[in-house]
């Protein structure tokens, strides 16, 4: 019989399946070290923590700040994908999101001209991060992926195959069970509770939803959701949600991310040139998916 792990981090719920036979004390062991790896992962990126490494970075924008290797490499691949999306996906878009109310800093006001990738720059002698003032970093469009495959590559040396399911995203590895060899994931409805839109089949591979329902600002002037386009400034407005299948959950993180940002048109056609499986949910309801996609989807009893 599979084993089930709970806890909460990042501000999201994570579900842990181990295959196999596990004991409780081995069960104890993997929750401890899961939750010691996600804690760390929020503690240095977190927008909402007083005492994370990316509070002190944008609480001293305009100052040339020493950081991490990990926050370094992470700000390197989110300027990566702004050229590669021309500024449509830009950890900036910490600034609109502030200035809603949306995580620290608390009472930002947003600039006439918002700071972009453009404005911050990488000293990769030194290791430091210089950033505009005003500018508000927010590299949660990634990070998240990254966090669950470093949880992940401590799960590598078991036997047995898990599945680590982090606030929707998810990693597996191995098969289920000696019957089984893949793990069967429901993708559900954005707006319907409890309803499942499909069901597909992965083994060693992620899948990730990004999805403009999850945080809305309802009596904002500028922004309905999170999901910000930074080279228009305002929330993304053809999909409700993006779902894809890739390697590893930083890159299914990644898909999904641009994927919403470019809108459903721009969007299956950057997913389609990178051969990413997809789903997407219009505001209309209606769904858009490609053959990559069908190739995975199973039975849904």
């Amino acid at each position: 019989m599979p084993s089930h792990i709970l806890f909460h981090t990042m501000g999201i719920p994570v579900h842990v399946t181990l295959a196999g036979n596990n004991s409780s004390s081995q069960q104890h062991a993997v929750r401890e070290t899961l939750y010691a790896v996600f804690d760390a992962w929020d503690k240095r990126f977190s927008r909402f923590r007083l005492d994370s490494e990316l509070h002190y970075i944008n609480e001293h924008s305009g100052s040339s700040i020493p950081v991490s290797l990990e926050m370094f490499s992470v700000l390197v691949r989110c300027r990566e994908l702004s050229l590669e999306t021309n500024g449509v996906f830009d950890a900036s878009v910490g600034a609109y999101l502030a200035a809603a109310g949306y995580g620290l800093p608390n009472h930002y006001i947003l600039p006439k001209k918002v700071p972009t990738y453009k404005d911050m720059v990488l000293d990769e002698t030194t290791h430091t991060v210089t950033c505009a003032r005003g500018q508000v970093l927010e590299p949660a469009g990634i990070v998240k992926g990254m966090a669950i495959d470093a949880a992940g590559q401590t799960l590598m040396e078991s036997k047995s195959g898990w599945m680590i399911n982090a606030g929707g995203d998810i990693l597996t590895h191995g098969p289920f069970n000696i019957d089984n060899n893949e793990w069967r994931v429901g993708i559900q409805h954005p707006q319907i509770p409890n309803a499942i839109v499909t069901v597909v089949g992965v083994r060693n591979e992620a899948i990730a939803t990004s999805g403009t329902y999850a945080v809305v600002f309802r009596s904002n002037a500028f922004l309905s959701h999170h999901q910000v386009a930074m080279h228009e400034g305002v929330s993304t407005k053809d999909s409700i949600s993006v779902t894809v299948i890739a390697p590893s959950a930083q890159k299914a993180d990644e898909y999904a991310s641009i994927g919403i940002l470019l809108g459903k048109d721009k969007g299956t056609a950057y997913l389609d040139r990178h051969r990413v499986p997809y789903l997407f949910i219009g505001m209309d309801g209606v769904v858009t998916k490609n053959g990559l996609f069908m190739e995975r989807e199973r039975p849904l009893t």
